[in-house]
């Protein structure tokens, strides 16, 4: 065995008996005061420490305490090893954060066998932890590890006026994959892509995490939109090269995916200008906005990366920029795919369109008109999108309430009816999603039976206004 072992003990005598007892573990580094072992703690941290009682200056209960506020020691046992038997001493080592008590002089039996029993724990509760932040599946993080990252992240950032990047992407038709080839064959399909592009985010800073069924999710600390485009752009041509048959995609005949991208931008990162938000309010906005630029490249035909800025209103894929579709042999025409041209009209901001923007109830027509840039064909194309997507909501609600992924769906669904300013839509999202967090699956249930019925409104209202709704 070579286990990392760190002593602390400022009696050199006792420090080289209780080596010599453990040399079968590996020989123990040793610290003979507190800030010795905060350097040697520093340098690597251990995988269990030995720590005497009574030390001059930061005595052991106090040393004890202040190890225990290090988040790299969070699992590492720490033993005091000490002459001390009063039972208030080990009551008050135990609140401490102590895992165990040895009385001096060390008997070398119970000495190994007590460092042999919290080692295996210790072990124990890693493989717990590793498995609790892993997704079972693909191997890489999972949804909960990277919430987690990103709030602390966000944090960084402004605290620091730093970067920070996220892209969102799914699998292109990976149901029509399951359904043409199985679930274990979809399965495999998912561990291919993970394994593959979670390669490419090389950082140690870097997340690449499962966020939910086909859909993934990287997080890119201290990286620019021209770092998080490039890689993007990189990750859409590993999947060209892996070349996974998918002969019932629409957009290739090999596996692709859309991708969604946004950074904090210096503004947002200024104090000033982001008033009172914090870190919490941030990261929402950056998966909401990373979720709306995925959601356009999905409505522009696929297989390709929109980015949308962190602070300014949406806007459709710029012409001949990062919205347009990667340039990359095999792939299908958009159109055959989204069902209307999304050329460079649908990005020219300044562009005048004859056309009356068209009244619909529960579209705020002002704020779609607005963030689509007057662009109606483009308008039409997306809330069409926006229906089918979410038709099962309107069929089977009871169903749909009961399904794993209806908080991603609902979450999903508040953020692209906000989009295209359909408020009324978006409002019962957002009450569905709140009744779902509090557990309150009755009033959920209520409320997406009225969400199923507003999509058929908006259905029904726009079969007459857009040619070729059904």
């Amino acid at each position: 065995m070579n286990v990392d072992i760190l002593l602390i003990d400022d009696d050199p005598i006792a420090a080289r008996v209780i080596i010599g007892q453990l040399e079968d573990f590996g020989r123990p580094r040793f610290a003979a005061s507190a800030a010795e072992a905060q350097f040697q703690i520093d340098l690597r941290v251990p995988e269990l420490i030995l720590l005497d009682m009574d030390m001059p200056g930061t005595g052991g209960l106090d040393l004890c305490r202040t190890l225990r506020q290090d988040m790299r020691l969070e699992t590492v046992p720490i033993i005091f090893v000490t002459a001390m038997s009063d039972e208030d001493v080990e009551v008050r080592g135990l609140e401490c954060g102590a895992s165990d008590f040895i009385a001096k002089p060390t008997s070398t039996g119970l000495l190994r066998a007590r460092v042999n029993t919290h080692l295996r724990l210790q072990r124990m509760t890693r493989q717990l932890q590793d498995q609790a932040m892993t997704d079972g599946l693909t191997g890489v993080a999972n949804r909960r590890t990277f919430e987690a990252t990103l709030h602390a992240e966000t944090a960084r950032a402004l605290r620091n006026a730093d970067t920070l990047s996220l892209i969102l992407f799914d699998i292109d038709h990976f149901k029509a994959y399951n359904d043409q080839y199985g679930h274990p064959a979809g399965d495999e399909c998912l561990r291919q892509v993970a394994r593959a592009l979670s390669a490419m985010a090389r950082r140690p800073s870097d997340v690449f995490a499962r966020y939910g069924g086909e859909e993934f999710v990287v997080l890119l600390p201290q990286t620019s939109r021209n770092g998080a485009m490039t890689l993007a752009r990189a990750m859409l041509a590993r999947l060209h090269e892996l070349a996974i048959p998918h002969s019932a995609s629409g957009v290739a005949d090999h596996v692709t995916a859309s991708m969604g991208v946004t950074s904090l931008e210096d503004d947002w990162r200024d104090p000033v200008q982001r008033g009172g938000n914090g870190p919490s309010d941030h990261a929402a906005r950056l998966v909401e906005r990373a979720d709306q630029a995925l959601y356009q490249a999905k409505a522009a035909g696929r297989a390709q990366v929109v980015f949308q800025p962190f602070g300014h209103s949406l806007l459709p894929p710029p012409p001949g920029g990062p919205g347009v579709a990667v340039n990359m042999p095999g792939l299908r025409s958009p159109a055959d795919v989204a069902g209307a041209d999304t050329g460079a009209e649908a990005g020219d901001c300044d562009s005048t369109v004859a056309e009356t923007w068209p009244r619909i109830e529960g579209i705020d027509r002002e704020q779609s008109e607005r963030r689509l840039c007057g662009n109606r064909e483009l308008f039409g194309t997306l809330l069409h999108s926006l229906v089918q997507q979410y038709a099962d909501f309107e069929e089977a609600p009871i169903q749909v309430i009961a399904a794993p992924d209806i908080a991603r769906r609902i979450h999903k669904l508040k953020g692209s009816a906000g989009t295209l300013g359909a408020m009324r839509l978006h409002d019962l999202a957002l009450r569905t999603e709140s009744a779902l967090q509090r557990h309150d699956d009755q009033l959920a249930g209520a409320l997406l039976s009225e969400v199923g019925a507003q999509l058929s409104r908006l259905r029904h209202d726009c079969a007459s206004t857009f040619e070729g709704w059904q």
